[in-house]
């Protein structure tokens, strides 16, 4: 392994080199040769950087351009084999992305393989470069395919964009080829452009891709959607809007005001248009237009585009033909017009009240949805009368302070429906004028879901920042400040039984001997409290582990427990499930441990079982010991709880509050079934991750 250096350091320690020559009095030709030979291979590596580089240029796809890349690392670096994957840390796989000089049928591009596998995938994980001569000597590392390639020499180093590893740059070589610092770096550089290209191509493929669907969204918008600069010129058009000149979005994108408009039409719009955008203003308003389709009125909303430096630059239009709505609506009135626009179709609860008494005169059925009343049961009453607010003076207090607050101000408060729910809501008010009348035009924002979702996310945080607290301050006590005075005692204990053992009266020995156990049993304890509480630090990121290997392990953990009990250990065929294997290691040691412990007369017989359930895996460990009483079926897995004297049995009554712990990190259940005297059945379930 090599630490990576800066792909530019190199550059500036070699090209010192020639600059100290003039210092001598003349060069010898290996000197000159060796300082020729540096130069050359800078300026490939140079060139080749650059044309790396431009290749990142090209208006291709990512997966087209690698080819050429790999080609012009193999002609830098002289290694015929050169090979670019990708790293999924998530997934733990290797892809190939591009390969040059492997013959390999078919194409090894877009073959994913387990890190674990590859030396390239040792690379991405431990984010250190790696050298190999001899590679075919790792058969645990692919070694078939390096046979195959007849490879003598592997050099591979991590590809990082921002410090994460996103891949690797492999080199290969038939033959065994010097594998120095200069090669190292100068396979450094190349990967880093070369992540900085896939980087850059990346997010180039991910914005086409965000710009792509934005654009299908848009033109399947209800709404004409414009986008227009200050000279009037159309910048983007949706498929709606094109629409309504009887044009598609490509006819229309690139044309002026005066290109799709009446002239005199088209010189008021624009010379408006200019105005409202060097004012950066915002307008709603309704438009009828004489157009190719028809004389047709829209509802429109414009709003202005500014730049970082805040000057307006575009204006952005959206437009719904309401020409029917407004046909049918002829004989209303303009006011109540504009009304029934805004107020019936909105997406947030509205209600109209008169200023003076609080009634209802109006509600749209978002206001209805959210109360659970029909509009017969509204319409004349009060929100006191419909219980939606308990207070009458509670209410005129918000609706006072609001006003007072002016347009736009806004107060969260507790509703009810008509079923008694309670219901948080954003209220803001206006005040309208209807036949001379003054009312309040309400709107509520239901914002229940919200607050229920931020409360418990809050409580959620807290617990987790002291549960955190409390186990590194746990953590911190059991390591320093009660190991090491434990240790001294002990020791000091322990020197005094050696010394003085036997020179003292027998109760001065008991003495010493109790001290001495009971030291032992705090250090036990200790021990195990800080296994307790690194359990969940230490867990391994789950993957695919067969349990037949698992308990395999186990028992070869208590082989020689096993072995003076003369215990009969079996199990059916058991599954492969998505889990931590040294947590599931120590669980089924722990079960088998008990059962070995907890026996009876007769040699333990253990068997261990697996059941589908649903969606998870339900393991049992089945013993014919001491059993367990009904009574004791949860306190067992409470942490330092014994139901045995020590000296019977013994342990500091930690295994199954560990066991316990393990089986909830992997989403599972753990509990007992047993019968004093007839031996005991431990359950817990894994959750089957594989499953659809």
């Amino acid at each position: 392994m090599t630490t990576e250096q800066s792909p530019h350091d190199h550059l500036a320690e070699d090209e010192a080199a020639p600059r100290a020559a003039p210092a001598r009095s003349a060069l010898d030709p290996a000197e000159r040769a060796r300082l020729e030979a540096i130069i050359a291979a800078r300026q490939r590596e140079i060139v080749t950087l650059h044309r790396i580089s431009e290749l990142g240029l090209r208006e291709q796809p990512l997966e087209q351009i690698l080819p050429a890349v790999v080609e012009e690392v193999s002609a830098c670096t002289g290694f015929p084999i050169v090979a670019i994957e990708f790293y999924d840390a998530a997934r733990q796989v290797m892809t190939f992305a591009a390969a040059t000089g492997i013959p390999l049928s078919p194409d090894p591009a877009g073959l994913a393989v387990p890190v674990d596998q590859t030396l390239s995938g040792l690379v991405a994980r431990s984010g250190q470069a790696l050298t190999e001569t001899q590679a075919q000597a790792r058969p645990e590392y692919a070694a078939e395919t390096l046979r195959q390639l007849g490879v003598q020499t592997f050099v591979c180093v991590p590809m990082r964009v921002t410090g994460c590893v996103i891949g690797t740059l492999a080199l290969a070589h038939p033959e065994t080829a010097p594998t120095d610092e200069s090669l190292l770096r100068l396979a450094g550089s190349l990967a880093n452009v070369i992540a900085i290209l896939v980087a850059r191509k990346q997010a180039e493929a991910r914005s086409a891709d965000t710009e792509r669907q934005l654009r299908v969204i848009l033109d399947k918008l209800a709404a004409g959607v414009v986008l227009m600069d200050a000279d009037g010129r159309y910048l983007f058009v949706n498929e709606r809007a094109a629409a309504s000149f009887g044009l598609t979005p490509a006819e229309v994108v690139g044309k002026s005001l005066a290109e799709v408009l009446p002239p005199a039409v088209a010189q008021a719009y624009l010379e408006r248009n200019r105005r409202f955008i060097a004012a950066r203003d915002f307008a709603e308003y309704e438009r009828t237009f004489d157009l190719v389709v028809g004389t047709r009125t829209f509802f429109i909303a414009d709003q202005v585009l500014a730049d970082a430096q805040g000057q307006g630059y575009a204006l952005l239009s959206s437009s719904i033909d309401i020409t029917m709505r407004t046909q049918a609506e002829a004989a209303l009135r303009l006011s109540e017009e504009r009304f029934a626009k805004t107020f019936y179709g909105s997406p947030v609860a509205l209600s109209i009240s008169r200023l003076d008494d609080s009634t209802i005169v109006a509600a749209n059925q978002k206001f209805l949805d959210l109360y659970d009343y029909p509009e017969a049961e509204v319409i004349g009453r009060t929100t006191i009368d419909l219980h939606i607010f308990t207070s009458q003076e509670d209410c005129r207090d918000i609706v006072t302070r609001l006003l007072a607050q002016g347009s736009g101000a806004t107060t969260e408060m507790v509703t009810r429906t008509r079923a008694g729910e309670e219901r948080m809501v954003e209220l803001s008010i206006e005040t309208i004028t209807i036949d001379g009348i003054t009312h309040l035009l309400s709107a509520r924002h239901d914002i229940t879901a919200r607050k229920q979702a931020e409360a418990a996310l809050h409580q959620g945080l807290e617990e987790l920042q002291r549960s955190n607290a409390d186990l590194e301050q746990f953590a911190y006590v059991a390591s320093h400040d009660l190991q090491e005075p434990l240790r001294a005692v002990t020791g000091m204990v322990q020197l005094l039984q050696q010394r003085y053992g036997g020179q003292l009266d027998a109760r001065a020995d008991e003495y010493i001997g109790l001290a001495v156990e009971a030291a032992a049993r705090m250090q036990a304890l200790i021990n195990d409290l800080l296994t307790f509480s690194r359990l969940q630090r230490r867990a391994q990121p789950f993957a695919p582990i067969t349990l037949e290997n698992v308990l395999t392990s186990a028992q070869a953990n208590l082989q020689v427990a096993i072995a003076e009990s003369g215990a009969v250990i079996t199990h059916d065929l058991l599954p492969t499930v998505r889990a931590d294997a040294v947590q599931l290691t120590q669980l089924f040691q722990n079960l088998l441990g008990n059962a070995l412990k907890f026996r009876a007369e007769e040699a333990p017989r253990i068997h261990v079982s697996a059941t589908r359930r649903e969606r998870a895996w339900c393991l049992a460990v089945r013993d014919n010991g001491i059993g367990i009483a009904p009574d004791y079926f949860e306190r067992i897995f409470v942490i330092f709880q014994r139901l045995h004297p020590r000296r019977a049995y013994p342990g500091t009554g930690i295994g199954l509050a560990l066991c316990k712990k393990i089986v909830e990190h992997h989403g599972g259940q753990i509990w007992v079934e047993s019968h004093l005297g007839h031996g005991a059945t431990f359950f817990f379930t894994i959750p089957d991750r594989s499953a659809p």
